[in-house]
């Protein structure tokens, strides 16, 4: 699946037509190289200023409300549809800035048995994060497992995924 999608672009054709009237929540900021604007079409964080026009999200999360699901690629076609709708133009020649592609699994048992088994891959850097993560890196990618049962309720207050081991 594609969890995370930020895209943005330069393009003088879609930042002179963009219209802040289709921005919920929309704010005015002041940053070191001027004003811009923040808000959201949907779930996508989207910032514009004169110069520059990114959006930021999960298009799981965009379509399906949270991005504990798996999207075929019917589904990541229809939200990359929605999100040009909403925008009111094609993303087409937009350029990507990070992409996060990502599984989910049920597991039969809790997911730290499974990171402890997790070998060292050459030229990565091993990070962990309590019992509940763990990620490699270089200086390119980055290749994270965890408990996605415990990054959901974190995040989401008053909904649980209880009596599921999800990595």
């Amino acid at each position: 699946m594609i969890d995370t999608f930020n895209i943005y672009t330069k393009s003088p054709d879609i930042l002179e037509n963009f219209d802040l009237n289709q921005l919920d929540n929309c704010v005015e900021l002041i940053g070191k190289y001027g004003n811009y604007y923040k808000g959201f079409i949907g779930t996508y964080e989207v910032t514009y200023s004169t110069i520059n026009l990114s959006l930021k999200g999960s298009l799981t999360k965009f379509l399906l409300g949270t991005n504990v699901q798996n999207m075929n690629r019917i589904q990541i076609t229809e939200a990359l549809n929605e999100l040009e709708m909403r925008l009111g133009f094609r993303i087409g020649g937009f350029r990507v800035s990070r992409i996060d592609l990502g599984v989910t699994f049920e597991m039969s048992s809790i997911v730290p048995m499974y990171l402890e088994s997790l070998i060292e891959i050459p030229k990565y850097k091993v990070v962990i994060y309590g019992n509940e993560t763990k990620s490699f890196i270089n200086n390119r990618k980055t290749i994270t497992f965890y408990d996605k049962v415990v990054e959901f309720n974190k995040k989401k207050s008053g909904l649980k995924l209880a009596g599921m081991y999800i990595n």
